[in-house]
């Protein structure tokens, strides 16, 4: 079919226009499709329409309680994070740089955030030094708290003005004397107590104390006699071989016996392992070391030399070999 010049236009424009054609094109030219203007119906985006109010409601409510809580959070601590305080009038939230200090006769309560709390006993002051997702701090200046927390080793730390006791998910005792010795008891669980480099795992049924500038005893028993508690301590400080007789050695008699031969190794295995690594004479630390390896096996991978050098990695697999089997 042949089709002539006009037709041509009206197929692909390559032809002249028909005026009449022209004419209806300028009149109908406002109602020309327009893709940026697309106003003709679809389902979806009906749809989308008709639950626009619903979205809307929902996004406005959850703003408007995201900003209440903000404000009411803002309000009631604008200062930072905070501790709840119960037993002390007038003092209900402690925050950083906070004290709370109790008379003759207050027994106050520090809630550490969701992790446990601290019993702080009459005539105490103890301050916060830090609350944070990572690390719980406070300091005992002098008096008596008990603590009580459940958390990943390292979250929960009182300093004291003789070391850093370091909760490893436990609940222990700690008091501070007026010359700022410092005694720590521990009830369940363990915590390190450290300061200068020095440090000692105390274990449940333990305890340990530290006076100005020596640090940290060996930690002994709760019921060891007071014979062997001083002379654990006098081993450990031993620095002037004595003469034995046949040989010499670091120590008393006396005190050598009664803690490295005649003790129970089982029971005296913190007093035993704190001596092998922290005894001033290497002697006394080796003769420990020697006891404590009747009763405990040579942990894997590790050689007497190793031990006998204080290689870390050994000292460390030696701990929790012990710690694993005694030191609940």
């Amino acid at each position: 079919m042949n089709r002539d010049e006009n037709d041509e236009y009206l197929w692909d424009k390559s032809g002249a226009a028909d005026a009449e054609v022209a004419r209806l094109e300028r009149l109908l030219k406002r109602y020309r499709y327009d893709a940026s203007r697309d106003t003709g119906f679809d389902a979806s985006r009906a749809e989308s329409r008709a639950r626009a109010p619903w979205r809307t409601w929902v996004i406005a409510l959850a703003a408007g309680a995201a900003l209440v809580f903000g404000v009411r959070t803002w309000l009631h601590d604008s200062d930072g994070a905070s501790y709840e305080v119960t037993g002390i009038a007038g003092l209900e939230r402690a925050r950083v740089g906070d004290s709370i200090v109790t008379d003759a006769a207050q027994t106050a309560i520090v809630r550490v955030a969701s992790i446990g709390d601290v019993e702080v006993q009459p005539g105490s002051r103890i301050r916060v030094d830090g609350i944070d997702a990572d690390l719980h701090k406070l300091f005992l200046e002098r008096g008596s708290v008990t603590a009580r927390i459940t958390a990943k080793p390292g979250l929960f730390q009182i300093g004291t003005p003789e070391g850093l006791s370091v909760d490893l998910g436990c609940k222990y005792e700690l008091s501070v004397e007026p010359d700022g010795t410092t005694r720590m008891r521990v009830l369940t669980g363990r915590v390190r107590f450290e300061i200068l480099g020095k440090n000692v795992v105390v274990p449940a049924g333990a305890e340990c104390e530290a006076r100005q500038g020596r640090g940290p005893n060996v930690p002994v028993r709760v019921d060891a006699s007071a014979e062997f508690r001083d002379a654990a301590r006098r081993l450990e400080l031993a620095d002037t071989p004595e003469d034995m007789g046949k040989f010499v050695a670091f120590g008393k008699y006396e005190d050598r016996k009664l803690v490295l031969d005649d003790c129970d190794a089982h029971r005296e295995s913190a007093t035993l392992f704190h001596l092998f690594t922290n005894a001033k004479a290497k002697q006394v630390g080796d003769d420990a070391l020697a006891r404590l390896l009747v009763a405990y096996p040579m942990p894997d991978g590790v050689t007497l030399d190793m031990l006998l050098e204080r290689d870390q990695r050994a000292v460390d697999a030696l701990r929790k070999c012990i710690g694993d089997r005694a030191w609940q």
